[in-house]
Formats: C-alpha cells, sequence, structure tokens
C-alpha cells in the first residue's frame, strides 16, 4: 500500500519519516509490523495493543534486534482486561512483559520508546483519544 500511496500522493521516500498506529487489534497489527518489517516506518503508536492475544509474547521473544531509529509511543490502561473471565484478563500483566521485550530487542541508541499507563484506564475510547493526543506531541 506504501507504494501506490507515495505514487498518488507526496509522501516521504524515508521510511523514517512516515507512521503507523492503531488501538487494541490495531495496535497489535503496528506492532506486529514493527518486529516484522521494521524498514517501513519510522514512527509507531501503540494504543492499547491487544498483547494479549494467544502467544503473542512468546512470538514477541523470537523476533530479530531492531537496529533502525524508532520512535514508538505505548500506552495502556491499568484496569484493561480486568473485568474479563478470559485469556484478555491478563492484558497489562502480558503488556508490562512485551514491554520489556521491546525495550530488549530495540538497540539503536537514536531510538525513543515512551511507555504510558492510567492506574484508572479501561479499554474505551476516551482513553484512547486521550493517549493519541498524547502520542502525536510525544513523536511529533
Amino acid at each position: 500500500m506504501i507504494p501506490y500511496l507515495r505514487k498518488c500522493f507526496n509522501i516521504s521516500q524515508e521510511h523514517k519519516d512516515i507512521g503507523i498506529g492503531g488501538v487494541s487489534l490495531g495496535g497489535l497489527f503496528t506492532l506486529y509490523t514493527l518486529l516484522k518489517d521494521p524498514e517501513t516506518f519510522g514512527y509507531y503508536i501503540l494504543i492499547s495493543p491487544s498483547i494479549w492475544y494467544p502467544r503473542f509474547v512468546e512470538f514477541m521473544k523470537q523476533q530479530e534486534i531492531i537496529k533502525q531509529d524508532k520512535r514508538i509511543y505505548w500506552y495502556v490502561g491499568e484496569q484493561e482486561g480486568r473485568q474479563h473471565i478470559s485469556i484478555k484478563q491478563e492484558m497489562f500483566t502480558q503488556t508490562e512483559l512485551g514491554v520489556g521485550i521491546l525495550n530488549e530487542l530495540m538497540i539503536s541508541e537514536n531510538a525513543s520508546f515512551y511507555y504510558e499507563t492510567n492506574k484508572r484506564g479501561n479499554h474505551e475510547i476516551s482513553y484512547f483519544k486521550k493517549y493519541f493526543a498524547r502520542a502525536i506531541k510525544k513523536l511529533f
């Protein structure tokens, strides 16, 4: 899709100048993109990524080092998933593990990784909007 967008619009040819972001499963896809194709984007916004997804943390542990300079913002509410009785209940715990793994994978001294939580934060649009705005300010 990026080549098509570059053809139709005035989008930078440099990956470091463009970004991707997502919320919930979109955030999981954004994180997956960072891990599997780090050459495509320079900026990543992860808002409550669904890292509870089965075996995703184990998948993260198997990924290669990220050598490129990346600018990443990751937010999760500490109450996310607590009301569930399924695997989603581990949302915050799994996120903490994922953040630690990502920190280890990123080796560039010029990379920026911002991680924020909210003690009362739930998986709700009001938190998504608030922290998306914070991500834009931090990254750009």
